[in-house]
C-alpha cells in the first residue's frame, strides 16, 4: 500500500514535470527556424529559409498548431516512445540522446562515485577527530570548496592542469581519429579525457556529503547505544563503521540521491567547459538554437533522473532501516 501510494505521487509529479517540459522552450522569445538560417560563425548551418520553407516547417513539427494541440500530440508520442526530429541536426532525438547519454552517466557516474566516497570517509573521520587540528583543516578546506562556483573551478583545472601543465587533454572524451592498438589503450585514453571533468565535478560536490556526515556522526557518536557499545568492549573500529556509521548514512545517503538534479546542473558547465560530448553540451547548443525537440527530451530525461533518484532514497532506506516503511503505512 505505501509503494502504491508513493508511485501515484510521482506519477502526478511526472504529468506536472511533462507539462512544464513542453512549455519551457516554447517560452523562449522567437522560433527555432530563424537559428536556422543565421549565416554566422555560432550557427551549424549557413542555408537562408525561404518564407514558404519556414512555413512548411512550422507545418512539419506541428508548430503552427495551437498550443494545446501541440501539447496533446507531444503527449501522446512521449508515451508512445517517440520523442521526434531534432530541428537542428535533422535525426531523430532518441538517436542523439543515445549517442550523448553514455558520456554524461560515465562523467556523472565516477564524478558522484568519487564525491560520495570521498566526501563520507573523510566526514566520518573528521567527526570522530573533533576538534582535532586534522578536523579544523579538513573542515576549513570543504567550507572553502563549496564557496567556489563550479564552473570557475572547471576554468581553473582547464588553464592550470591542461593547457599550462599539460597533464591532461584540453577536452573531448576522446582522442579524434585515434586508431588503437589495443581495448587497453583506447580505455586509458577515455580515462585521461574522463579524470579532469570527472575530478571537477566531485571536488565541486565533495563539501556537501562531508559536512552532512561530519554533523551526524557527531549526533550519533552522543547516543546512548555507541555508549553502551563501548561500555561492552566492543573496538573502536567496529563501533566507529558499525553503530556510528551504518545509523548516519540514513540521512546521508537519502541526501545524496536527492543532490543527483543539481548534480546533473553542474555536469552541464563541466561539459560545456571541457567540451565534453554529454547531454549538458547537448542541451546548451539545443537552448541556444531553440530545438524544440532536443530540448523537451533532455529536460525529462533529466527529471526522470531526479525521479527516480527519490526512488532510489526510499529503497536505500528502507534497506538500512526497515521500519521506515511501517512507520509510513
Amino acid at each position: 500500500m505505501y509503494w502504491i501510494k508513493k508511485l501515484g505521487e510521482y506519477g502526478v509529479v511526472l504529468l506536472i514535470i511533462i507539462s512544464i517540459n513542453f512549455l519551457i522552450p516554447r517560452l523562449m522569445p522567437g522560433d527555432p527556424f530563424y537559428f536556422l538560417d543565421m549565416d554566422d560563425e555560432m550557427s551549424y548551418s549557413d542555408v537562408l529559409l525561404t518564407e514558404e520553407t519556414r512555413e512548411r516547417l512550422m507545418h512539419y513539427y506541428g508548430l503552427d498548431k495551437p498550443l494545446v494541440v501541440q501539447y496533446w500530440h507531444y503527449v501522446k508520442n512521449l508515451f508512445r516512445g517517440e520523442m521526434g526530429i531534432s530541428i537542428r541536426h535533422n535525426m531523430k532525438v532518441s538517436k542523439l540522446i543515445l549517442q550523448s547519454l553514455p558520456w554524461t552517466l560515465l562523467l556523472m557516474g565516477v564524478g558522484f562515485f568519487l564525491a560520495t566516497v570521498l566526501g563520507i570517509s573523510l566526514g566520518a573521520f573528521s567527526a570522530w577527530k573533533r576538534g582535532s587540528k586534522a578536523d579544523r583543516i579538513l573542515m576549513f578546506s570543504m567550507v572553502a570548496l563549496s564557496r567556489i562556483p563550479i564552473f570557475i573551478m572547471a576554468v581553473f583545472m582547464l588553464i592550470f592542469l591542461a593547457a599550462k601543465l599539460r597533464f591532461f587533454p584540453l577536452g573531448g572524451a576522446f582522442t579524434p581519429y585515434m586508431e588503437y592498438p589495443g581495448t587497453l589503450q583506447k580505455f586509458l585514453d577515455i580515462a585521461k579525457h574522463l579524470f579532469l571533468p570527472a575530478v571537477t565535478l566531485a571536488v565541486g560536490d565533495i563539501a556537501y556529503p562531508y559536512l552532512l556526515t561530519r554533523n551526524t556522526m557527531i549526533s550519533v557518536i552522543k547516543k546512548d547505544y555507541i555508549w553502551a557499545a563501548r561500555a561492552r568492549g566492543l573496538r573502536e573500529k567496529l563501533i566507529r563503521f558499525r553503530y556510528a556509521l551504518r545509523n548516519a548514512l540514513i540521512p546521508v545517503m537519502t541526501a545524496r540521491f536527492m543532490r543527483l538534479g543539481q548534480l546533473i546542473g553542474g555536469s552541464v558547465f563541466v561539459e560545456n567547459t571541457f567540451a565534453y560530448p554529454g547531454l549538458g553540451k547537448l542541451l546548451f547548443d539545443s537552448v541556444r538554437l531553440h530545438d524544440y525537440p532536443v530540448l523537451n527530451a533532455i529536460l525529462l530525461f533529466m527529471s526522470l533522473s531526479v525521479i527516480s533518484a527519490n526512488i532510489l532514497a526510499d529503497r536505500f532506506i528502507y534497506y538500512l532501516d526497515k521500519r521506515v516503511e511501517h512507520h509510513a503505512k
